[in-house]
Protein backbone atom coordinates (compact mmCIF):
# COMPACT_ATOMS: atom_id res chain seq x y z
CA UNK A 1 0.00 0.00 0.00
CA UNK A 2 1.20 3.34 -1.05
CA UNK A 3 3.13 5.30 1.64
CA UNK A 4 2.30 2.17 4.52
CA UNK A 5 4.41 0.36 6.14
CA UNK A 6 2.98 -2.95 7.26
CA UNK A 7 3.31 -3.87 11.06
CA UNK A 8 2.63 -6.97 13.30
CA UNK A 9 -0.54 -8.87 12.73
CA UNK A 10 -2.88 -9.32 15.46
CA UNK A 11 -5.92 -11.79 15.39
CA UNK A 12 -9.47 -11.07 16.06
CA UNK A 13 -12.37 -13.13 17.05
CA UNK A 14 -15.99 -12.17 15.57
CA UNK A 15 -18.51 -14.52 15.86
CA UNK A 16 -16.34 -17.15 15.45
CA UNK A 17 -14.54 -15.86 12.43
CA UNK A 18 -11.06 -14.89 12.73
CA UNK A 19 -9.98 -11.07 11.03
CA UNK A 20 -6.24 -10.18 10.63
CA UNK A 21 -5.54 -6.65 11.65
CA UNK A 22 -2.12 -4.86 11.54
CA UNK A 23 -0.60 -2.49 13.59
CA UNK A 24 2.51 -0.60 13.74
CA UNK A 25 1.82 0.99 10.50
CA UNK A 26 3.38 4.73 10.10
CA UNK A 27 1.14 7.00 7.55
CA UNK A 28 1.86 10.06 6.13
CA UNK A 29 -1.73 10.62 6.24
CA UNK A 30 -4.74 8.19 5.88
CA UNK A 31 -5.64 6.86 2.56
CA UNK A 32 -9.32 5.45 2.31
CA UNK A 33 -10.01 4.34 -0.91
CA UNK A 34 -12.78 2.48 0.50
CA UNK A 35 -14.72 5.91 1.11
CA UNK A 36 -13.56 7.03 -2.08
CA UNK A 37 -14.71 3.78 -4.27
CA UNK A 38 -18.49 4.31 -3.23
CA UNK A 39 -18.23 7.55 -3.54
CA UNK A 40 -19.41 8.13 0.50
CA UNK A 41 -16.55 11.11 1.05
CA UNK A 42 -18.29 13.05 -1.77
CA UNK A 43 -21.54 12.26 -0.60
CA UNK A 44 -20.60 14.51 3.05
CA UNK A 45 -20.82 17.30 0.69
CA UNK A 46 -24.54 16.61 -0.71
CA UNK A 47 -26.14 14.79 1.98
CA UNK A 48 -24.22 16.00 4.91
CA UNK A 49 -21.96 15.04 8.04
CA UNK A 50 -24.82 13.25 10.06
CA UNK A 51 -25.28 15.90 12.39
CA UNK A 52 -28.22 15.78 14.96
CA UNK A 53 -28.10 12.16 14.33
CA UNK A 54 -27.62 9.20 16.93
CA UNK A 55 -25.96 5.90 15.39
CA UNK A 56 -26.18 3.10 17.73
CA UNK A 57 -22.88 0.80 17.75
CA UNK A 58 -23.70 -2.94 19.11
CA UNK A 59 -20.22 -4.42 18.96
CA UNK A 60 -17.61 -5.31 21.25
CA UNK A 61 -16.54 -2.31 22.83
CA UNK A 62 -15.07 1.31 22.14
CA UNK A 63 -12.23 2.89 22.93
CA UNK A 64 -13.89 6.41 23.17
CA UNK A 65 -10.50 8.40 24.06
CA UNK A 66 -9.16 7.64 20.08
CA UNK A 67 -8.21 10.99 18.37
CA UNK A 68 -10.52 10.20 15.96
CA UNK A 69 -13.50 9.63 17.88
CA UNK A 70 -12.93 12.16 20.46
CA UNK A 71 -16.47 14.86 21.75
CA UNK A 72 -18.45 11.70 19.46
CA UNK A 73 -19.65 9.13 22.18
CA UNK A 74 -23.23 10.35 23.33
CA UNK A 75 -23.79 7.52 25.83
CA UNK A 76 -21.85 3.80 26.57
CA UNK A 77 -23.44 1.06 28.49
CA UNK A 78 -22.19 -2.39 29.09
CA UNK A 79 -24.16 -5.72 28.43
CA UNK A 80 -21.02 -8.13 28.39
CA UNK A 81 -20.35 -8.26 31.91
CA UNK A 82 -17.20 -7.09 31.72
CA UNK A 83 -17.75 -3.49 34.04
CA UNK A 84 -16.16 -1.70 31.05
CA UNK A 85 -16.94 -0.04 27.77
CA UNK A 86 -13.77 -0.23 26.15
CA UNK A 87 -12.85 -3.07 23.54
CA UNK A 88 -9.46 -3.83 25.61
CA UNK A 89 -10.46 -7.95 25.82
CA UNK A 90 -10.94 -10.84 22.87
CA UNK A 91 -11.20 -8.41 20.37
CA UNK A 92 -9.36 -5.50 21.00
CA UNK A 93 -9.95 -3.03 18.01
CA UNK A 94 -12.82 -4.37 16.45
CA UNK A 95 -15.61 -1.73 17.79
CA UNK A 96 -13.17 0.79 17.78
CA UNK A 97 -12.57 0.62 13.91
CA UNK A 98 -16.15 0.19 13.19
CA UNK A 99 -16.87 3.29 15.24
CA UNK A 100 -14.40 5.44 13.35
CA UNK A 101 -15.65 4.53 10.27
CA UNK A 102 -18.72 5.67 10.72
CA UNK A 103 -17.71 8.99 12.89
CA UNK A 104 -14.39 9.36 12.32
CA UNK A 105 -12.60 12.76 12.65
CA UNK A 106 -9.08 13.54 12.88
CA UNK A 107 -8.14 16.55 10.69
CA UNK A 108 -4.34 15.63 11.91
CA UNK A 109 -4.29 12.16 9.72
CA UNK A 110 -6.76 13.23 7.33
CA UNK A 111 -9.04 10.65 8.60
CA UNK A 112 -12.78 10.66 8.41
CA UNK A 113 -16.01 8.44 8.71
CA UNK A 114 -18.71 8.38 6.64
CA UNK A 115 -20.81 10.69 9.17
CA UNK A 116 -18.34 12.55 11.07
CA UNK A 117 -20.69 14.94 12.73
CA UNK A 118 -22.61 11.79 13.95
CA UNK A 119 -22.77 11.19 17.77
CA UNK A 120 -22.43 7.24 18.64
CA UNK A 121 -24.34 5.19 21.34
CA UNK A 122 -21.51 2.29 22.83
CA UNK A 123 -23.34 -1.10 23.33
CA UNK A 124 -20.42 -3.21 24.43
CA UNK A 125 -21.86 -6.71 24.14
CA UNK A 126 -20.72 -10.35 24.24
CA UNK A 127 -20.34 -11.14 20.39
CA UNK A 128 -22.55 -14.27 19.40
CA UNK A 129 -24.54 -14.11 22.66
CA UNK A 130 -28.14 -13.37 21.40
CA UNK A 131 -29.27 -12.00 24.76
CA UNK A 132 -26.43 -9.86 25.35
CA UNK A 133 -26.73 -8.13 21.50
CA UNK A 134 -30.45 -7.67 21.67
CA UNK A 135 -30.51 -5.76 25.35
CA UNK A 136 -27.74 -3.95 23.95
CA UNK A 137 -29.63 -3.19 20.34
CA UNK A 138 -32.84 -2.40 22.61
CA UNK A 139 -31.30 0.06 24.54
CA UNK A 140 -29.51 1.65 21.88
CA UNK A 141 -33.26 1.96 20.30
CA UNK A 142 -34.75 3.76 23.19
CA UNK A 143 -31.72 5.77 23.42
CA UNK A 144 -33.11 7.57 20.24
CA UNK A 145 -30.76 5.86 17.64
CA UNK A 146 -31.74 6.10 14.68
CA UNK A 147 -29.17 3.83 12.47
CA UNK A 148 -27.96 1.01 14.55
CA UNK A 149 -24.50 -1.00 13.15
CA UNK A 150 -23.97 -4.43 14.76
CA UNK A 151 -21.19 -6.35 13.06
CA UNK A 152 -21.21 -8.90 15.51
CA UNK A 153 -23.32 -12.12 15.49
CA UNK A 154 -23.65 -15.26 14.83
CA UNK A 155 -25.44 -18.55 12.25
CA UNK A 156 -28.20 -20.27 13.50
CA UNK A 157 -30.27 -23.28 11.82
CA UNK A 158 -32.97 -20.57 10.72
CA UNK A 159 -32.01 -16.97 10.73
CA UNK A 160 -35.85 -15.91 9.86
CA UNK A 161 -37.16 -16.99 13.32
CA UNK A 162 -34.37 -16.45 15.39
CA UNK A 163 -35.04 -14.14 18.55
CA UNK A 164 -32.47 -11.39 17.57
CA UNK A 165 -33.91 -10.79 14.31
CA UNK A 166 -37.08 -10.92 15.71
CA UNK A 167 -36.41 -7.84 18.15
CA UNK A 168 -34.39 -6.19 15.11
CA UNK A 169 -37.48 -6.56 12.98
CA UNK A 170 -39.90 -5.59 16.20
CA UNK A 171 -37.46 -2.60 16.85
CA UNK A 172 -37.34 -1.15 13.33
CA UNK A 173 -41.53 -0.96 13.31
CA UNK A 174 -41.70 0.58 16.72
CA UNK A 175 -38.93 2.74 17.03
CA UNK A 176 -38.19 3.71 13.30
CA UNK A 177 -34.38 2.62 13.29
CA UNK A 178 -32.52 0.68 10.53
CA UNK A 179 -30.49 -1.80 11.50
CA UNK A 180 -27.63 -2.82 8.96
CA UNK A 181 -25.21 -5.55 10.08
CA UNK A 182 -22.38 -7.39 9.13
CA UNK A 183 -23.01 -10.48 6.76
CA UNK A 184 -20.76 -12.79 7.55
CA UNK A 185 -17.21 -14.24 6.86
CA UNK A 186 -18.08 -17.78 6.00
CA UNK A 187 -19.27 -18.37 2.08
CA UNK A 188 -20.68 -22.02 3.65
CA UNK A 189 -22.28 -20.47 6.17
CA UNK A 190 -26.17 -18.83 4.58
CA UNK A 191 -26.32 -15.12 4.59
CA UNK A 192 -30.12 -15.86 5.75
CA UNK A 193 -29.27 -17.53 8.91
CA UNK A 194 -26.95 -14.66 9.99
CA UNK A 195 -28.19 -13.43 13.38
CA UNK A 196 -28.66 -10.35 13.18
CA UNK A 197 -28.49 -9.91 9.33
CA UNK A 198 -31.27 -12.26 9.19
CA UNK A 199 -33.75 -9.66 9.88
CA UNK A 200 -36.93 -8.82 7.07
CA UNK A 201 -36.72 -5.22 8.15
CA UNK A 202 -32.83 -4.58 8.28
CA UNK A 203 -29.81 -4.53 6.02
CA UNK A 204 -27.23 -7.35 5.59
CA UNK A 205 -24.11 -6.16 3.86
CA UNK A 206 -21.62 -8.29 2.20
CA UNK A 207 -18.04 -6.76 1.25
CA UNK A 208 -16.15 -6.46 -1.67
CA UNK A 209 -12.27 -6.91 -2.20
CA UNK A 210 -10.20 -5.96 -5.11
CA UNK A 211 -8.23 -2.46 -6.02
CA UNK A 212 -11.28 -1.35 -6.77
CA UNK A 213 -13.02 -2.91 -4.29
CA UNK A 214 -14.88 -4.73 -7.71
CA UNK A 215 -15.47 -8.43 -6.62
CA UNK A 216 -17.43 -9.66 -3.83
CA UNK A 217 -14.87 -10.90 -1.21
CA UNK A 218 -14.56 -14.78 -1.45
CA UNK A 219 -15.47 -15.70 2.12
CA UNK A 220 -18.64 -13.18 2.18
CA UNK A 221 -21.41 -15.01 3.39
CA UNK A 222 -23.74 -15.35 0.64
CA UNK A 223 -27.62 -16.95 -0.02
CA UNK A 224 -27.11 -20.65 -0.55
CA UNK A 225 -29.20 -22.47 -3.35
CA UNK A 226 -31.24 -23.69 -0.90
CA UNK A 227 -32.56 -20.75 0.80
CA UNK A 228 -35.51 -19.26 -0.42
CA UNK A 229 -34.79 -15.65 1.33
CA UNK A 230 -31.72 -13.78 -0.50
CA UNK A 231 -29.42 -11.99 1.97
CA UNK A 232 -27.54 -9.76 1.89
CA UNK A 233 -29.28 -6.70 0.31
CA UNK A 234 -25.98 -4.84 -0.26
CA UNK A 235 -22.32 -4.88 -0.59
CA UNK A 236 -19.22 -2.59 0.63
CA UNK A 237 -15.76 -2.46 0.52
CA UNK A 238 -14.00 -4.76 3.73
CA UNK A 239 -10.87 -5.56 2.66
CA UNK A 240 -7.50 -3.21 3.75
CA UNK A 241 -9.87 -0.72 5.64
CA UNK A 242 -8.07 1.40 7.56
CA UNK A 243 -8.99 1.49 10.80
CA UNK A 244 -8.45 3.43 14.10
CA UNK A 245 -6.53 1.64 16.43
CA UNK A 246 -7.97 0.62 20.00
CA UNK A 247 -4.78 0.72 21.77
CA UNK A 248 -4.07 3.94 20.20
CA UNK A 249 -2.00 5.04 23.42
CA UNK A 250 1.07 2.74 23.00
CA UNK A 251 1.10 2.16 19.03
CA UNK A 252 0.22 3.80 15.64
CA UNK A 253 -3.82 5.60 15.44
CA UNK A 254 -4.31 3.92 12.69
CA UNK A 255 -3.89 0.06 11.30
CA UNK A 256 -4.22 -1.23 7.68
CA UNK A 257 -5.54 -4.57 6.93
CA UNK A 258 -8.67 -4.90 8.54
CA UNK A 259 -10.92 -7.05 6.26
CA UNK A 260 -14.46 -8.67 7.01
CA UNK A 261 -18.03 -7.91 6.72
CA UNK A 262 -17.79 -6.01 10.26
CA UNK A 263 -15.50 -3.37 8.28
CA UNK A 264 -18.38 -3.34 5.18
CA UNK A 265 -21.48 -2.97 7.47
CA UNK A 266 -20.18 0.32 8.55
CA UNK A 267 -20.09 1.78 5.51
CA UNK A 268 -23.67 1.47 4.58
CA UNK A 269 -24.69 2.63 8.10
CA UNK A 270 -22.74 5.44 7.51
CA UNK A 271 -24.38 6.81 4.34
CA UNK A 272 -27.88 6.14 5.89
CA UNK A 273 -26.76 8.45 8.70
CA UNK A 274 -26.12 10.65 6.27
CA UNK A 275 -29.40 10.16 4.60
CA UNK A 276 -31.23 10.70 8.33
CA UNK A 277 -29.39 14.04 8.98
CA UNK A 278 -30.22 15.39 5.11
CA UNK A 279 -33.90 14.00 5.76
CA UNK A 280 -34.18 15.92 9.06
CA UNK A 281 -33.20 18.99 7.68
CA UNK A 282 -35.02 18.80 4.72
CA UNK A 283 -38.13 17.28 6.37
CA UNK A 284 -38.44 14.96 4.52
CA UNK A 285 -39.25 10.84 5.42
CA UNK A 286 -36.26 8.83 7.34
CA UNK A 287 -38.78 5.84 7.87
CA UNK A 288 -35.94 2.42 7.40
CA UNK A 289 -38.33 1.50 4.43
CA UNK A 290 -37.43 4.60 2.59
CA UNK A 291 -34.05 4.57 3.70
CA UNK A 292 -33.67 0.69 2.34
CA UNK A 293 -35.37 1.23 -0.59
CA UNK A 294 -33.15 4.21 -2.32
CA UNK A 295 -29.67 2.66 -0.94
CA UNK A 296 -30.92 -0.27 -2.49
CA UNK A 297 -32.13 1.60 -5.87
CA UNK A 298 -28.28 3.56 -5.88
CA UNK A 299 -26.75 0.45 -5.53
CA UNK A 300 -24.07 -0.60 -8.38
CA UNK A 301 -23.71 -4.35 -9.47
CA UNK A 302 -20.05 -5.45 -9.41
CA UNK A 303 -18.61 -8.99 -9.88
CA UNK A 304 -18.55 -12.07 -8.25
CA UNK A 305 -15.22 -13.27 -6.96
CA UNK A 306 -14.63 -15.40 -9.90
CA UNK A 307 -15.89 -12.69 -12.37
CA UNK A 308 -19.15 -13.45 -13.35
CA UNK A 309 -21.29 -10.96 -12.81
CA UNK A 310 -24.81 -9.62 -11.34
CA UNK A 311 -28.35 -11.65 -12.19
CA UNK A 312 -31.22 -12.95 -10.63
CA UNK A 313 -31.42 -15.75 -8.45
CA UNK A 314 -34.17 -17.28 -10.02
CA UNK A 315 -36.93 -16.57 -13.12
CA UNK A 316 -39.53 -17.68 -15.29
CA UNK A 317 -41.03 -16.90 -18.40
CA UNK A 318 -44.82 -16.76 -18.68
CA UNK A 319 -47.09 -15.40 -21.73
CA UNK A 320 -46.98 -11.58 -20.25
CA UNK A 321 -43.50 -11.40 -19.83
CA UNK A 322 -40.35 -12.44 -17.13
CA UNK A 323 -41.27 -12.96 -13.84
CA UNK A 324 -38.54 -12.76 -11.27
CA UNK A 325 -38.76 -14.63 -8.21
CA UNK A 326 -36.30 -14.00 -6.41
CA UNK A 327 -34.67 -10.43 -7.36
CA UNK A 328 -31.31 -9.76 -5.68
CA UNK A 329 -28.40 -11.44 -6.74
CA UNK A 330 -27.11 -14.35 -5.14
CA UNK A 331 -23.71 -13.03 -3.85
CA UNK A 332 -24.06 -9.24 -3.79
CA UNK A 333 -28.11 -8.55 -3.38
CA UNK A 334 -28.71 -5.21 -5.13
CA UNK A 335 -25.12 -4.65 -5.45
CA UNK A 336 -22.48 -1.84 -3.85
CA UNK A 337 -23.61 1.06 -2.37
CA UNK A 338 -22.90 4.47 -3.80
CA UNK A 339 -23.16 7.66 -2.01
CA UNK A 340 -23.50 9.83 -4.68
CA UNK A 341 -26.44 8.16 -6.49
CA UNK A 342 -28.41 7.61 -2.97
CA UNK A 343 -28.32 11.29 -2.57
CA UNK A 344 -29.42 12.06 -5.89
CA UNK A 345 -32.68 9.71 -5.45
CA UNK A 346 -33.04 10.51 -1.80
CA UNK A 347 -33.26 14.45 -3.20
CA UNK A 348 -35.26 13.77 -6.16
CA UNK A 349 -32.11 15.26 -8.28
CA UNK A 350 -31.31 14.28 -11.46
CA UNK A 351 -28.26 15.13 -13.34
CA UNK A 352 -26.64 14.72 -16.71
CA UNK A 353 -26.68 10.89 -16.37
CA UNK A 354 -29.11 10.14 -13.90
CA UNK A 355 -31.91 10.84 -15.86
CA UNK A 356 -34.69 10.51 -13.70
CA UNK A 357 -34.70 10.03 -9.57
CA UNK A 358 -37.74 9.67 -7.39
CA UNK A 359 -39.13 7.59 -4.71
CA UNK A 360 -42.41 7.87 -2.60
CA UNK A 361 -43.53 6.20 0.86
CA UNK A 362 -47.02 5.17 0.27
CA UNK A 363 -49.39 2.69 1.71
CA UNK A 364 -52.16 -0.24 -0.04
CA UNK A 365 -54.85 -2.21 0.90
CA UNK A 366 -55.21 -5.19 -0.17
CA UNK A 367 -56.01 -5.72 -4.36
CA UNK A 368 -54.43 -2.42 -3.91
CA UNK A 369 -52.34 -0.55 -7.06
CA UNK A 370 -50.44 2.16 -7.33
CA UNK A 371 -48.91 3.94 -10.94
CA UNK A 372 -45.48 6.01 -10.54
CA UNK A 373 -45.10 7.16 -14.25
CA UNK A 374 -41.48 7.32 -15.07
CA UNK A 375 -41.28 9.22 -18.79
CA UNK A 376 -40.26 9.03 -22.23
CA UNK A 377 -36.83 7.05 -22.18
CA UNK A 378 -34.88 5.20 -24.75
CA UNK A 379 -33.60 1.98 -25.54
CA UNK A 380 -30.39 1.72 -23.65
CA UNK A 381 -31.17 3.67 -20.93
CA UNK A 382 -31.14 1.87 -17.65
CA UNK A 383 -33.40 1.03 -14.54
CA UNK A 384 -32.90 0.16 -11.05
CA UNK A 385 -35.69 0.16 -8.89
CA UNK A 386 -36.63 -1.33 -5.27
CA UNK A 387 -40.02 -1.74 -3.48
CA UNK A 388 -39.83 -2.13 0.41
CA UNK A 389 -42.23 -2.83 2.85
CA UNK A 390 -42.32 -4.40 6.65
CA UNK A 391 -42.53 -7.38 8.30
CA UNK A 392 -45.01 -7.05 11.64
CA UNK A 393 -43.61 -8.59 14.48
CA UNK A 394 -45.41 -8.27 18.08
CA UNK A 395 -44.53 -8.76 21.92
CA UNK A 396 -45.71 -10.03 25.22
CA UNK A 397 -44.61 -9.23 28.13
CA UNK A 398 -42.59 -11.63 30.68
CA UNK A 399 -41.74 -10.32 33.86
CA UNK A 400 -41.73 -7.04 34.96
CA UNK A 401 -41.87 -3.89 32.90
CA UNK A 402 -39.55 -2.62 30.11
CA UNK A 403 -38.40 -3.86 27.05
CA UNK A 404 -36.05 -7.05 27.36
CA UNK A 405 -34.57 -9.90 25.55
CA UNK A 406 -36.48 -12.20 27.92
CA UNK A 407 -40.00 -10.86 26.49
CA UNK A 408 -42.16 -12.73 23.49
CA UNK A 409 -41.64 -11.79 20.16
CA UNK A 410 -43.55 -13.43 17.47
CA UNK A 411 -44.31 -12.38 14.11
CA UNK A 412 -48.01 -10.11 14.28
CA UNK A 413 -49.14 -11.05 10.66
CA UNK A 414 -48.26 -12.55 7.91
CA UNK A 415 -45.92 -11.10 5.48
CA UNK A 416 -47.44 -8.75 3.00
CA UNK A 417 -47.36 -9.67 -0.84
CA UNK A 418 -46.69 -7.09 -3.12
CA UNK A 419 -45.40 -7.42 -6.78
CA UNK A 420 -43.55 -4.94 -8.63
CA UNK A 421 -43.78 -4.80 -12.52
CA UNK A 422 -42.50 -2.15 -15.25
CA UNK A 423 -44.54 -1.21 -18.01
CA UNK A 424 -44.11 -0.03 -21.50
CA UNK A 425 -46.63 1.95 -23.20
CA UNK A 426 -49.00 0.09 -20.72
CA UNK A 427 -47.97 -3.53 -21.54
CA UNK A 428 -45.93 -5.48 -18.45
CA UNK A 429 -42.27 -6.09 -19.75
CA UNK A 430 -40.64 -7.58 -16.43
CA UNK A 431 -42.10 -8.26 -13.46
CA UNK A 432 -40.21 -9.03 -9.81
CA UNK A 433 -42.68 -11.03 -7.78
CA UNK A 434 -40.45 -12.51 -4.36
CA UNK A 435 -42.98 -14.85 -2.36
CA UNK A 436 -40.38 -14.76 0.51
CA UNK A 437 -38.79 -11.39 1.01
CA UNK A 438 -40.45 -7.81 1.70
CA UNK A 439 -38.52 -6.20 -1.31
CA UNK A 440 -38.84 -6.23 -4.62
CA UNK A 441 -36.55 -5.55 -6.70
CA UNK A 442 -35.46 -4.96 -11.37
CA UNK A 443 -32.42 -3.94 -12.58
CA UNK A 444 -32.43 -3.95 -16.57
CA UNK A 445 -31.75 -1.65 -19.77
CA UNK A 446 -34.78 -0.63 -21.35
CA UNK A 447 -35.32 -2.87 -23.91
CA UNK A 448 -37.32 0.61 -26.26
CA UNK A 449 -37.64 3.88 -26.91
CA UNK A 450 -41.09 4.09 -25.20
CA UNK A 451 -43.17 5.87 -22.47
CA UNK A 452 -42.27 3.52 -18.75
CA UNK A 453 -44.19 3.48 -15.85
CA UNK A 454 -44.19 0.96 -12.89
CA UNK A 455 -46.71 -0.76 -10.85
CA UNK A 456 -46.91 -1.51 -7.14
CA UNK A 457 -49.48 -4.07 -6.73
CA UNK A 458 -50.76 -5.29 -3.62
CA UNK A 459 -52.17 -9.11 -3.33
CA UNK A 460 -55.28 -10.45 -0.84
CA UNK A 461 -54.75 -12.69 1.81
CA UNK A 462 -52.16 -11.34 3.89
CA UNK A 463 -50.19 -8.78 5.98
CA UNK A 464 -52.08 -5.68 7.66
CA UNK A 465 -55.32 -4.50 6.70
CA UNK A 466 -53.20 -1.53 5.53
CA UNK A 467 -49.30 -1.74 4.95
CA UNK A 468 -47.12 1.06 4.46
CA UNK A 469 -44.38 0.86 1.51
CA UNK A 470 -41.76 2.71 0.48
CA UNK A 471 -40.61 2.70 -3.88
CA UNK A 472 -37.37 4.57 -5.17
CA UNK A 473 -36.49 4.50 -9.01
CA UNK A 474 -33.83 6.04 -11.19
CA UNK A 475 -32.45 6.02 -15.08
CA UNK A 476 -29.57 6.63 -15.82
CA UNK A 477 -27.96 7.19 -19.76
CA UNK A 478 -25.08 5.10 -19.01
CA UNK A 479 -23.76 2.45 -17.06
CA UNK A 480 -23.43 3.13 -13.63
CA UNK A 481 -24.36 -0.33 -12.39
CA UNK A 482 -21.89 -2.88 -14.03
CA UNK A 483 -24.42 -5.72 -15.79
CA UNK A 484 -28.05 -5.77 -16.53
CA UNK A 485 -30.54 -8.06 -17.78
CA UNK A 486 -30.16 -6.49 -21.33
CA UNK A 487 -33.36 -6.15 -23.78
CA UNK A 488 -32.87 -9.51 -25.59
CA UNK A 489 -32.94 -11.27 -22.82
CA UNK A 490 -36.23 -10.41 -21.40
CA UNK A 491 -37.21 -12.72 -23.54
CA UNK A 492 -34.82 -15.54 -23.92
CA UNK A 493 -35.96 -18.73 -22.29
CA UNK A 494 -32.51 -19.64 -21.17
CA UNK A 495 -32.91 -16.66 -18.55
CA UNK A 496 -34.89 -19.26 -16.58
CA UNK A 497 -32.68 -19.63 -13.66
CA UNK A 498 -35.14 -22.11 -11.22
CA UNK A 499 -33.24 -25.07 -10.97
CA UNK A 500 -33.53 -28.25 -9.36
CA UNK A 501 -31.65 -27.30 -6.21
CA UNK A 502 -33.65 -23.46 -6.36
CA UNK A 503 -35.12 -22.97 -3.19
CA UNK A 504 -37.84 -21.43 -4.99
CA UNK A 505 -38.82 -24.98 -6.87
CA UNK A 506 -38.55 -27.32 -3.40
CA UNK A 507 -38.09 -25.79 -0.29
CA UNK A 508 -40.75 -25.19 2.32
CA UNK A 509 -40.87 -21.52 3.41
CA UNK A 510 -41.76 -20.32 7.24
CA UNK A 511 -45.07 -17.96 6.48
CA UNK A 512 -45.81 -17.39 10.05
CA UNK A 513 -49.55 -15.92 10.98
CA UNK A 514 -51.15 -14.80 14.36
CA UNK A 515 -48.80 -15.85 17.29
CA UNK A 516 -47.45 -18.82 15.69
CA UNK A 517 -45.69 -19.98 12.92
CA UNK A 518 -47.07 -22.11 10.01
CA UNK A 519 -45.65 -23.44 6.79
CA UNK A 520 -46.40 -23.12 3.27
CA UNK A 521 -44.74 -24.76 0.24
CA UNK A 522 -43.51 -22.26 -2.37
CA UNK A 523 -44.54 -23.26 -5.59
CA UNK A 524 -42.64 -23.04 -8.75
CA UNK A 525 -45.06 -20.97 -10.83
CA UNK A 526 -46.38 -17.52 -10.33
CA UNK A 527 -49.22 -16.88 -8.25
CA UNK A 528 -53.01 -16.77 -9.34
CA UNK A 529 -53.36 -13.49 -11.50
CA UNK A 530 -54.67 -10.79 -9.49
CA UNK A 531 -58.46 -9.84 -10.88
CA UNK A 532 -59.01 -7.99 -14.30
CA UNK A 533 -55.31 -8.83 -15.31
Amino acid sequence: MDGVRRGTFFKVMIGGIALWVATGSVHAGVIETNMAAVQADQSRSLLGEGKGVLVGIVDTGINDTHPALRGSEAAAKDFSGSGNTDDNENSLGHGTGVAGLIVGHDSGENYYGVAPEAKFLNAKVTDGDQSSMSDGTIWAAEEGAKVINVSVGNFVANGSTAKYDLICDYLTQKYGVLIVAAAGNESWESAVNGVPNGSYDGIAVGSTVGTKFQYVAADSSVALPTDSRSKPELVAPGDDVTIATANWETADPYTDLADGTSFASPIVAGLAVQMVGFGKAHKISTDPIVLKAVLMTSATHVLHNDGTTWDYRSAVHESDGLHILQPLDADEGAGQVNGVLAYDIYDRHPTSTVKYANWRESSLKENGQYIMNLGHFTAGQELDTALTWMMHVDRKRVGGPGLKYSDDYYQAASLADFSLTLLENGTRVINSDSYTDNFEYLSLTLPATANYSLEVYRYTGSGEPVEDYALAARVTDITVSGHHVRAADLAKPDLVHADEDSAVANINVPEPSGLGLVVLAVPLMRRKRRPGR
